[in-house]
C-alpha cells in the first residue's frame, strides 16, 4: 500500500495531507506548529511552510541574521556587522523562498529584555541589503521570489525603499496594498510604481489609499500619477482602490474605466484617516467615458463623476458610502442615484449622517420625487436583482422632514422591482430633543403586512427578505404569504420601546416550509431579547408544527394576503 501510494501520490503529499490534519485538530498557534516541526522531522518541511507562509513584518528575515550576529540592533537600528557570505545568502535564499505573504511593515517592533517594546528602524538597513547583493550566487535573484501579497504602512521613506528592494524581480505578485500617509519624494514612487509594473504580471488587486508627492503638483500635470494610470492601463488588475485626487482630472480617470472594480476614496468633508479637508477643482480635459463596472465611492464622488457627464453604462454594482459628521443633501443624492442606478442590477448605500440641524430635506431644484423617504429614489431602478440601504440619521425632533418609507413608497418601488432576488434594509432616524442635548431616541422605520404583500405580489424571483416590521405582523403565530417558489429566507425585524426610549430588539428568522401547494412561513424567534410574548409564539409554532394542521394555515395565508 505504501509503495502505491508512494506511486501515484508522493510520499511528501501524503506527509502534508497528514500534517494538515494534525494541525487542524491539535495546533493552536505558532508555538504548536513549531513543536511539530521538532518533534517530527517528517513534518519539519510542512511545518515550517506553513510559518513562513504569512510573516507580519521583515523582522523573522533579520533575525535569520541576528543569530549568526551578521545584523545586530545598536540605538534602535538593524546594522550588518561585517559582509554578507554566500552562506548567509544561502540561509536567507531557504527561507525566503517559503514567504507567501508579507504583512504591514511599519518600523520593525522589538520586546527589550527589560519588558516594554521599543522600536527598531530599519533606516540604513536595506541600502546595506543592497550593497551585499555582489557576494550573492546569483546577482538578479529576487528577494522574495514566491512572494504573492504585501501589505505596507509606510512611516519613513526607508520603508518604501525596502519595500522597493523587496519586490523586485517577485513576478507571482498577486495584491499589493500600500498606505503611505508621509510625504514621499516623486524619484522614490516613480521607482515604486516602475518595480510594481514590471513584477505585476499577475497583479490582480491595487490597493493604494495615499500617494503625497513633496516636489509634483496635483493631477493631471504629475508625472507620478500619469505612471500610475499607465501601470493601471497596462495590467490586467480586477481591483482598484486609490485616492481622491484621482478624480481631480477626468483624463486620468478616462484611461481607467476598463477596470472591473474600482474604489475612490473620500473626496471631500473629513477624511478619517489625517483630519485633513479636501475640495475637488473642476475637471480640465473632459473625455466622455464608461465608468468601471463596480464602482465603490462616497455621495460627493458619486455626484462629482455624474456631474462630469461620465457614463456608467456598464455599471452592475454601486457601493455609496458616507460617515460621520457630513450633512446629506438628499436631494443631490437621489438625483444623481436616479440618474446613475437605473441600469444597476445591484445597489449598496451606507450612509451615516449627523442631521442635527434638520436639513434632511430635498435639494435646491429637486423635482424627482416629492416625498422625502429612503427608498423612493430607487423607484426608477427597474433592474434591481440586489438592494442593501443601511441609514442612521440624525436631526431633530421637530424635523417634519418624514425619512421613513409609508406603504405607498414601498408599493411604488417593489413595483418596479420584478427582478429582485435580494433585499435588505436596516434605517433609522435618530432624534435629538435640541442639539444641545445628548438625550435622543431612534425611529426604526417598520414595514406593515401590506408592506410584505407587495413583495410576494411583484417579485417573483424573491430569495431573501432581511427587513423590519411592526410588531402586529410578527405576533402572529403563523404568518403565511403567497411568496414565490425561489424563497429562502426572511428575516424580519422589530423593536420595543420603553418608557425611556429604548428597547430591545426581536429578530425572527423565517423558515420556509414546502407544501404541495404554497410555500408556509413559520417565524422562528431566534434572539435572546427578553419579549414578553417568547414563550407563547414558540408554543404555538410548536403545536401548528407537531399537528401539521396545514389546511388552517393556508386558510390564513388567503384571510391575511386579502
Amino acid at each position: 500500500m505504501t509503495t502505491l501510494i508512494h506511486t501515484f501520490v508522493g510520499i511528501n503529499e501524503v506527509l502534508r495531507e497528514t500534517f494538515k490534519h494534525v494541525m487542524s485538530s491539535f495546533a493552536r498557534d505558532r508555538g504548536d506548529l513549531l513543536s511539530l516541526a521538532l518533534v517530527c522531522r517528517r513534518f519539519r518541511e510542512p511545518a515550517l511552510d506553513q510559518l513562513w507562509y504569512h510573516i507580519p513584518d521583515f523582522t523573522p528575515l533579520f533575525r535569520l541574521w541576528t543569530i549568526s550576529d551578521l545584523v545586530v540592533v545598536i540605538n534602535c537600528h538593524y546594522v550588518f556587522t561585517r559582509p554578507m557570505t554566500s552562506a548567509d545568502w544561502q540561509i536567507y535564499d531557504y527561507y525566503a523562498g517559503k514567504v507567501r505573504s508579507v504583512g504591514i511593515m511599519l518600523a520593525q517592533i522589538q520586546r527589550g529584555a527589560e519588558g516594554p517594546t521599543r522600536t527598531v528602524s530599519t533606516e540604513g538597513f536595506y541600502q546595506s541589503l543592497n550593497l551585499g547583493v555582489a557576494s550573492r550566487a546569483n546577482s538578479d535573484a529576487p528577494f522574495l521570489p514566491n512572494l504573492l501579497q504585501i501589505s505596507l504602512s509606510a512611516s519613513h521613506i526607508c520603508d518604501l525603499q525596502g519595500a522597493i528592494t523587496m519586490i523586485r524581480g517577485s513576478r507571482r505578485l498577486e495584491s499589493i496594498t500600500f498606505d503611505a500617509p508621509i510625504v514621499v519624494p516623486s524619484q522614490i514612487w516613480k521607482k515604486l510604481l516602475l518595480e510594481i509594473k514590471d513584477c505585476g504580471v499577475h497583479l490582480r488587486e491595487l490597493e493604494i489609499f495615499a500617494l503625497n508627492c513633496s516636489d509634483t503638483p496635483d493631477p493631471p500635470n504629475s508625472h507620478v500619477w500619469s505612471l500610475l494610470v499607465d501601470l493601471l492601463e497596462h495590467l490586467e488588475i480586477s481591483k482598484a482602490t486609490l485616492p481622491y485626487r484621482i478624480c481631480n482630472s477626468t483624463e486620468l480617470l478616462s484611461r481607467i474605466g476598463h477596470l472591473p472594480s474600482l474604489h475612490v476614496l473620500a473626496l471631500e468633508g473629513d477624511d478619517s484617516r489625517t483630519g485633513s479637508t479636501h475640495s475637488l477643482s473642476p475637471p480640465r480635459h473632459f473625455r466622455q467615458f464608461d465608468a468601471p463596472r463596480r464602482l465603490d465611492a462616497t455621495p460627493s464622488c458619486l455626484q462629482y463623476l455624474y456631474s462630469s457627464e461620465i457614463v456608467f453604462r456598464n455599471l452592475t454594482k454601486l457601493t455609496m458610502r458616507g460617515w460621520g459628521g457630513d450633512s446629506i443633501q438628499w436631494g443631490q443624492i437621489r438625483r444623481t442615484l436616479v440618474a446613475v442606478g437605473v441600469s444597476c442590477p445591484a445597489l449598496q448605500i451606507l450612509l451615516w449622517a449627523d442631521q442635527a440641524e434638520g436639513e434632511l430635506t430635498p435639494g435646491e431644484g429637486d423635482d424627482v420625487v416629492s416625498s422625502t423617504s429612503a427608498i423612493c429614489p430607487l423607484r426608477h431602478c427597474t433592474e434591481l436583482r440586489q438592494v442593501t440601504l443601511d441609514f442612521e440619521v440624525t436631526m431633530l425632533s421637530t424635523t417634519p422632514c418624514d425619512f421613513n418609507p409609508t406603504d405607498q413608497d414601498w408599493a411604488d418601488c417593489v413595483g418596479s422591482w420584478p427582478k429582485l432576488e435580494h433585499v435588505s434594509y436596516n434605517c433609522a432616524v435618530v432624534k435629538r430633543l435640541c442639539p444641545s442635548l445628548s438625550s435622543r431616541f431612534q425611529l426604526v422605520p417598520r414595514a406593515t403586512l401590506q408592506s410584505l404583500s407587495y413583495f410576494a405580489q411583484h417579485c417573483k424571483h424573491l430569495v431573501s427578505i432581511n427587513i423590519p416590521v411592526q410588531a402586529t405582523v410578527t405576533l402572529r403565530p403563523i404568518m403565511v404569504a403567497r411568496f414565490s417558489p425561489t424563497l429562502q429566507c426572511l428575516e424580519l425585524l422589530t423593536s420595543w420601546i420603553d418608557d425611556n426610549g429604548v428597547g430591545p430588539t426581536a429578530r425572527f428568522l423565517a423558515k420556509v416550509i414546502r407544501d404541495t401547494d404554497a410555500n408556509v412561513v413559520i417565524p422562528t424567534f431566534t434572539s435572546q431579547a427578553d419579549v414578553i410574548f417568547n414563550c407563547d409564539l414558540e408554543a404555538e409554532v410548536e403545536e401548528a408544527k407537531r399537528c401539521r394542521r396545514w389546511q388552517r394555515a393556508l386558510e390564513m395565508m388567503h384571510a391575511l394576503g386579502e
